[in-house]
């Protein structure tokens, strides 16, 4: 259990003129938990508000292991959260959601595999150009809540939705690491 009696500099501030951007961009990358060799925490000590979630060490994946990439579409993505749970013991719910408009062997193939994931997600907010926004740890993962999708009708979109979720102590993670490679050993 951690003592936040610690932390110095709390405070939910909006500075005039600062960039804040809604959504996410189009690339995001899935990690399954089988995929991680050794999973990057935030300072489990942390004095200040942001190194609470802040990861700033990199993930490392097992040989052979890379991420999944994920490309979807602006408009129709993006990332939410709530609080969860009874007061004094609350939890936040960070749900991200991916439509990737195109069907083919490839993705229907995938979605065989992503419709049972447990992992981590990253993906970048737009204008964001280094790290990343985590949900997930190995402890909690992001699962899968629902995939929808299909062929379309008439002039109906074609692709598929992939909703996922995560219970966490934080809806995300700043993850300003590297994007995950494969160990060399």
């Amino acid at each position: 259990m951690r003592n936040y009696s610690t932390v110095t500099n709390l405070g939910l501030v909006y500075t005039e003129g600062l960039e804040n951007p809604s959504g996410i961009q189009e690339e995001a990358f899935l990690i399954p938990l089988s995929y991680l060799k050794t999973e990057a925490k935030p300072l489990a000590d942390g004095l200040t508000a942001e190194s609470l979630v802040t990861i700033t060490t990199s993930h490392t994946l097992l040989p052979g292991k890379s991420p999944i990439p994920c490309t979807p579409m602006f408009e129709k993505s993006g990332s939410e959260f709530e609080s969860v749970g009874e007061i004094g013991s609350a939890l936040m719910d960070g749900k991200v959601t991916f439509f990737v408009p195109e069907l083919s062997a490839k993705s229907l193939g995938s979605i065989v595999i992503l419709k049972n994931f447990r992992g981590l997600v990253l993906f970048r907010r737009p204008g964001q150009t280094t790290g990343f926004w985590q949900v997930g740890s190995k402890g909690m993962p992001a699962k899968t809540q629902k995939i929808t999708g299909g062929f379309g009708t008439g002039t109906g979109e074609v692709g598929h939705k992939l909703e996922l979720k995560a219970t966490d102590v934080s809806a995300a993670y700043e993850y300003t690491g590297e994007l995950p490679v494969a160990a060399a050993n």
